[in-house]
């Protein structure tokens, strides 16, 4: 199991940074342009004082090495569901991918600490388990390669959204 950590520093407050990641128009733009993600959607939202709860699909454009290409074929596609506890301002979700069903878990957390007057951290913990003998060091490692730069891609892309939209 691979367990690591992304930060992100952004130039808004958590309150800015909550209404965002769950802004339909945001994700719409993050996704099909940031992200390049083909076939994007949200397959269930419910919210309630105490958490919202979001699955979205999709699939991804990966730069894979042709070993990862040979595997997961090229109509990768994935499934997030999450949860966002309102009061602890945390989101927990987690990912399975069409090429490997239950033998390949990851999930992220994201909790926000500050990072002075305006800005704030996002950090993200982030676990992927492989249960498949003889890849799981491969694919596990391929897996957190491509979250960091889709990841770092999306913060590029939050920030850039930010500037251009001040409250």
């Amino acid at each position: 199991m691979k367990q690591f950590t992304i930060v992100h520093e952004f130039a808004c407050t958590p309150e800015r940074f909550w209404r965002l990641f769950f802004d339909p128009d945001y994700n719409a733009a993050l996704y099909r342009d940031g992200l390049r993600v083909a076939d994007y959607a949200v397959l269930s939202l419910r919210e309630t004082e105490a958490e919202i709860q979001r699955t979205i699909t999709g699939r991804p454009q990966l730069k894979l090495p042709a070993a990862a290409q040979k595997i997961v074929g090229d109509r990768l596609s994935f499934t997030e569901e999450g949860r966002f506890d309102r009061r602890a301002g945390v989101w927990r979700s987690t990912f399975t991918t069409s090429a490997f069903g239950d033998k390949v878990k990851s999930g992220t957390t994201i909790r926000l600490e500050p990072a002075g007057p305006g800005k704030l951290r996002r950090v993200g913990e982030c676990t992927i388990e492989a249960k498949i003998f003889g890849m799981a060091g491969f694919i596990e490692g391929t897996m957190e390669t491509s979250m960091r730069d889709t990841w770092a891609a999306g913060a590029a892309f939050t920030a850039d959204w930010l500037a251009r939209r001040p409250e």
